[in-house]
């Protein structure tokens, strides 16, 4: 899709587009990295009393990938196997990997949860 020509033209204008998916007092996880979006984010999310969690992902770290998979680790889960390439991909991930990390506290921090259970790693 073409961003500028179906959202606006500016980041801003985007961000807000797309952040007309946050629902009232709904967890919004966000990346950041952007200050303009992030912005328009953090806003949306005050006025809809929805909490936000901006993911830590300088604790993530790609360890290598191939045509297959991409292995990670994150907050403790090591050598974590995803199996869609993209070294992109573990960015996606901590979310539904560790939502007590990314959805505990909803207070703009990701909290320091306990290490996964080993069933999990």
């Amino acid at each position: 899709m073409d961003h500028v020509k179906e959202l606006g033209p500016t980041i801003a204008d985007i961000a807000a587009a797309k952040a007309g998916i946050i629902k009232p007092g709904s967890p919004v996880v966000s990346y950041g990295g952007v200050p303009k979006a992030d912005a328009v984010i953090a806003r949306v999310a005050r006025e809809q009393n929805a909490p936000l969690t901006v993911v830590d992902l300088s604790r993530l770290k790609v360890e290598g990938g191939d045509l297959d998979a991409v292995t990670f680790d994150f907050d403790g889960l090591d050598g974590v196997r995803l199996p869609i390439i993209g070294s992109y991909q573990p960015k996606t991930l901590p979310s539904l990997s560790r939502p007590s990390v990314c959805c505990g506290a909803g207070d703009g921090t990701s909290p320091t949860a306990p290490s996964a259970p080993a069933s999990s790693r």
